[in-house]
């Protein structure tokens, strides 16, 4: 059977906060800092005037990663290292690593996010979805269960006359289970969550927002959102919410999740603290052509950052709490998750732990994740079991810092069971690739 996932036409979100959020553009002004250098007032001979120029905003380390099934994670890291490749290309062969101020250089800068890289975030948000999100999943479960023929990924304006959309095309055989064909539904907003995952934790991790990268986070965070938002009672099966809503009623046909119900679960992910933090970074990039610095609830010298989630699994919906740590200039991530659906009770915990063991130039990371959660159909012509697991994850990253980059390894294993942006069945995880300091 042939079939096709697409991805909602327009994505683009930074214009709308712009303009609606555009007062932050005085509130930025007004918490700009600026340090003293001594009590004395100086006198007007000695006073120099402003610099007509800021230093190139900070930029967050990007990684170039390879997986054998091209996950999530990979086309996330991917797309990010990139888009700052670009931005260093322009910080230090384009502007020498100076800003210009002043009311036209900030014009600039606005037309420069409005024209390259807001539309640009909106191409890779629509590639991530189609290709790391329904092509991982149906690469995923294998070329006897399904298998993708093309992708259609369309460049927004001002590179085509058309909004940002996408398709994955692909046919399954008459076995495929409902788990199986529900993990591919949501697969693509599964690959936007873990793209904005990644992202959050590179910003917290450096401390700052670059300005030019708000959209690339917006609008893969809020896909799901506007996904659900968009859902119509004639929607066709294209559509991914759609899809998942008839799939999931059709293996609970006891438990009928609705629309409405799905759609207040989903605003959840309007209590996200980033999104409105990059509504200031945007507009400090507009009129300053700096990062921000990112704000953090503080108990003695460890800061954090929570944030709630609301994501969608083969069994149902689940909500997230999650929150990022800082401790020593090393982040830890830590989750905990927990839905309901047709009398079954599910969740999962996870931790997340940068530079566990450091010595000299080498540092180890350690992801941890246990769960309990339905069982799902994975088998051909099996059906719908009732059953639950226990299941886990681990892996063990090295991480080694030569002179101008740094060579990653990922290695780890998971039993069965869903994990946003890992095989659905039990498995070995591997990863490699390269650091940058941009």
């Amino acid at each position: 059977m042939n079939i096709c996932r697409s991805t909602l036409k327009n994505l683009s979100l930074n214009f709308l906060s712009a303009r609606f959020f555009s007062v932050l553009g005085i509130s930025a002004a007004a918490l700009t800092p600026f340090s003293a250098l001594g009590k004395k007032e100086d006198s007007p001979q000695e006073k120099t005037a402003p610099s007509k120029f800021v230093e190139s905003p900070a930029l967050a380390k990007g990684q170039l990663i390879f997986d054998r099934k091209m996950s999530p994670y990979m086309g996330a890291n991917d797309f990010i290292t990139a888009f700052r490749g670009l931005e260093y290309f322009e910080d230090h062969a384009i502007r020498n690593g100076k800003y210009p101020r002043g009311f036209g250089a900030g014009c600039v800068r606005f037309l420069e996010l409005s024209l390259i890289y807001n539309p640009l975030a909106a191409w890779s948000s629509v590639a991530q979805h189609e290709i790391f999100g329904h092509g991982y999943r149906i690469r995923d479960l294998g070329k006897n269960v399904a298998q993708v023929h093309s992708y259609h990924v369309e460049a927004p304006f001002p590179f085509s006359n058309k909004p940002a959309q996408g398709a994955t095309y692909f046919s399954f055989s008459p076995d495929i289970t409902l788990s199986q064909i529900m993990a591919i539904d949501i697969a693509g907003i599964e690959a936007n969550y873990v793209f904005s995952r990644v992202i959050k934790k590179q910003w917290i991790q450096a401390g700052s927002i670059s300005g030019r990268e708000t959209a690339l986070y917006d609008q893969n965070a809020l896909m799901g959102t506007l996904y659900a938002l968009s859902l119509q009672e004639n929607n066709a099966a294209s559509h991914d919410i759609a899809a998942y809503l008839d799939d999931l009623n059709a293996a609970y046909p006891n438990a009928h999740l609705s629309k409405v119900h799905l759609n207040r679960q989903m605003l959840w992910n309007l209590v996200d603290p980033m999104l409105y933090y990059n509504m200031w970074a945007s507009w400090s990039y507009i009129l300053y052509g700096k990062s921000v610095p990112i704000p953090m609830f503080r108990i003695k010298s460890v800061r954090f950052l929570p944030n709630l989630r609301t994501e969608l699994t083969p069994f149902g919906i689940e909500n997230y709490f999650e929150s990022y740590f800082m401790y020593n200039d090393k982040l830890t991530y830590f989750y905990a998750r927990q839905g309901k659906h047709a009398g079954q009770t599910y969740w999962g915990v996870g931790i997340d732990k940068k530079g566990i063991f450091t010595r000299k130039k080498t540092s180890f990371d350690v992801k941890l994740e246990f769960w309990k959660q339905p069982k799902m159909a994975l088998r051909l012509g099996e059906s719908l079991p009732t059953s639950s697991l226990i299941g886990a994850l681990i892996t063990v990253s090295l991480n080694v810092k030569f002179k101008k980059f740094s060579w990653f390894e990922e290695f780890g294993g998971k039993t069965e069971g869903f994990v946003p942006g890992q095989s659905l069945k039990k498995a070995l995880i591997g990863r490699f690739g390269l650091a940058f300091d941009f």
